[in-house]
């Protein structure tokens, strides 16, 4: 596989893609850097099949350049852990597996999730591509298979753990460029009584939240429920409930079991609340004129100014690059101190702890996160930018 490849039809059912957005290119949205080096900047247009309605990207970047040298953590985003307590609670409550169930989470990185499966005395095992990560995990206490899963994978865990009660799958599911191959894996992992249950993030969310900086080249598919039920549907397996969840601004989450087996009310509600909200053309028309707002105001902005970015993530990429940001900021301030020290991709804005330094703007790339930021650095009022969900000042 070249580093780059881009597909002619859709993921899911092989129809025919269109164009919704084609954002500017860019480096890979977490490829910081501790030394500057020149960095691929990779397509990033964004495609609806014209046959199931599923969004996707049209090029899919070779995983091993994402991933061998992965940096993000589960612990580092900023509630998440709580988050994931609280869903394994939800998650055993609604399902009530037999004591010790063994539940297996795909994309496991630190194991954050798993550990609260396995404090209620579930026996838990993670997968995951990211090699140190994976590693750090299985010390930790997490015992985590270093690989991508697939049918493959799922084959030698089914010999060597046996099939699993509760499959996961949270945040990962979006970045598997073979999703045939990944459902077959948990269509042959799963328990005949066994539910896997996912969490992605929403298509219709991304729309009306203007969720852009979850727009990325890790994330290959932008999910909704119509093209998901007809796809699971396909590999002898049913969509049986649908949930939106707050995470990252807005996902979806799912239960999937064998077929057969009879959906909810919570499925055909929520295709009928897609097929009356979906604006996809109209989302791009405002995507593109929120661009030329910020782009105007970047352009007046006075040389003697000083202006810096709060949030160094995945999604400040985005922002930096299509919203011609990263070309007006000195540098990027971030709460996470294992990013100190590093560039950012493409531009290699250096990234610092946040500080009493007094500069004229302040652009709030971690955008979701304004209110609690802006809270913590009061010395600071008045100097506020958040681009997102639409161009305001505090």
């Amino acid at each position: 596989m070249s580093d780059c490849v881009r597909v002619t039809a859709c993921r899911l059912c092989d129809g025919p893609l269109n164009l919704i957005v084609s954002f500017t290119r860019t480096p890979l949205g977490d490829q910081y850097l501790r030394v500057p080096k020149p960095q691929t900047r990779y397509p990033l247009d964004l495609m609806a099949c014209r046959s199931c309605g599923a969004v996707q990207l049209a090029d899919t970047v070779d995983p091993a350049d994402i991933y061998t040298d992965y940096i993000y953590t589960t612990s580092i985003s900023p509630g998440l852990e709580q988050h994931y307590n609280t869903y394994a609670e939800s998650v055993l409550e609604r399902l009530t597996p037999k004591t010790g169930a063994v539940v297996v989470d795909i994309g496991s990185n630190d194991g954050t999730l798993l550990r609260a499966f396995q404090r209620r005395g579930c026996f838990v095992f993670g997968v995951d591509p990211a090699r140190a990560i994976a590693e750090q995990a299985t010390v930790s206490g997490i015992p985590t298979f270093t690989g991508y899963f697939g049918h493959e994978v799922a084959a030698y865990l089914r010999q060597s753990i046996g099939q699993s009660d509760v499959i996961t799958a949270n945040h990962i599911m979006a970045n598997v460029p073979d999703l045939h191959d990944f459902i077959d894996g948990v269509k042959l992992l799963l328990a005949p009584d066994g539910t896997f249950v996912f969490e992605t993030g929403y298509w219709s969310a991304i729309m009306q939240k203007r969720l852009v900086d979850t727009i990325e080249h890790e994330h290959i598919h932008y999910f909704a429920v119509a093209p998901l039920a007809r796809f699971f549907a396909r590999h002898g397996l049913t969509l049986v409930s649908v949930e939106d969840q707050p995470t990252k601004g807005g996902s979806l989450r799912g239960f999937v079991r064998h077929a057969p087996a009879e959906p909810n009310a919570s499925v055909g509600l929520m295709i009928a609340e897609e097929q009356r909200m979906d604006y996809s053309a109209s989302w791009a028309t405002e995507l593109e004129a929120l661009r030329s707002e910020i782009a105007l105001f970047v352009t007046h902005k006075p040389k003697a100014e000083r202006w810096v970015g709060y949030g160094a993530a995945v999604g400040s990429t985005l922002l930096l690059h299509h919203f011609g940001l990263g070309a007006v900021l000195a540098e990027l301030w971030d709460d996470n101190a294992s990013r100190h020290g590093m560039v950012s991709p493409g531009f290699h804005l250096p990234v610092v702890a946040p500080n009493h330094s007094q500069p004229d703007k302040i652009v709030i790339l971690a955008w979701r996160y304004a209110d609690r930021i802006m809270a913590a650095h009061p010395e600071h009022a008045g100097k506020w930018l958040i681009p997102l969900p639409a161009l305001r000042f505090a």
